[in-house]
């Protein structure tokens, strides 16, 4: 099953957003035990890179986003 991943999934994640974050935490869970393949938008990255550098700082979302690459 193919799942494209919404960037508030995946920000939800990042930002660790209570109540959201579990729940978004649960898609990778799901990804991970079956199977499921998960994809984001190419812009996604950008907009990803934009919102969380400013709360994580530049080199700490750059290793997140690397992160993310390797599993969708």
């Amino acid at each position: 099953m193919n799942i494209l991943i919404d960037t508030n999934v995946l920000l939800n994640i990042i930002l660790n957003r209570a109540p959201f974050a579990e729940f978004s935490e649960q898609v990778f869970v799901a990804a991970k035990f079956a199977a499921i393949d998960l994809f984001m938008s190419a812009t996604t990255i950008t907009y990803l890179y934009y919102i969380a550098r400013k709360e994580k700082g530049r080199e700490q979302t750059l290793l997140l986003i690397e992160d993310l690459l390797q599993i969708v």
